[in-house]
């Protein structure tokens, strides 16, 4: 196992994942961390002909209906506290981060409990820690500082959602559908 310190966007779930510090002087305004990955996402979309115009329709839409509840946590200055949070928590801290894809085995989970490791699930990879014993998966979640997601990561997502962990949430083209179903979810919680 090798030493990922200093080595930006470096990750397996048993090693320290470091996040980037190359971000613009508010928490909110993120950039990428290479563009080279912008790049990549361009090639993606262009081999299966996905529109850019249709991700955009539906980052609009997504944030026209965050906006456009009443739900207090969702106004613009909490989301960029919420987001504050995070990079401190995660960046601006010397922190371990794991992250959690999906293939994620319980074993592993319960090694890097073993250290003071925050966590971040992909989509529906925070179902592993359902299935933990009871009392190592109460530790597990409230080590997970936040999913990322599109909104398909069926029961996984909706227990973070329920348990109301951050959820960086993430609009393409064909996923309305899905991110608007965790929007109504969410909604329906006491702590959204």
């Amino acid at each position: 196992m090798g030493n990922s310190v200093g080595r930006e966007g470096s990750s397996t779930l048993t090693e320290s994942f470091h996040w980037s510090d190359h971000m613009t002087d508010r928490p909110t305004d993120l950039l990428p961390v290479d563009a080279a990955l912008v790049s990549i996402q361009s090639d993606v979309r262009a081999h299966f002909d996905w529109a850019l115009a249709a991700d955009e329709r539906s980052a609009e839409a997504l944030l026209a209906a965050v906006e456009g509840t009443l739900v207090e946590a969702w106004t613009r200055p909490r989301r960029a506290a919420t987001v504050a949070d995070l990079r401190r928590r995660m960046v601006l801290r010397d922190t371990e981060v794991a992250i959690l894809g999906a293939a994620v085995e319980v074993e592993e989970v319960l090694s890097v409990l073993e250290r003071p490791i925050l966590l971040v699930a992909a989509d529906g990879a925070a179902g592993v820690l359902s299935t933990l014993p009871d009392s190592t998966a109460e530790r597990a979640w409230s080590r997970l500082a936040c999913i990322v997601s599109d909104g398909d990561g069926g029961e996984g997502t909706t227990a973070a959602v329920k348990r109301g962990i951050p959820v960086i949430l993430h609009a393409h083209g064909d996923n309305m559908l899905d991110w608007g179903a965790l929007l109504e979810l969410a909604t329906s919680m006491p702590n959204p």
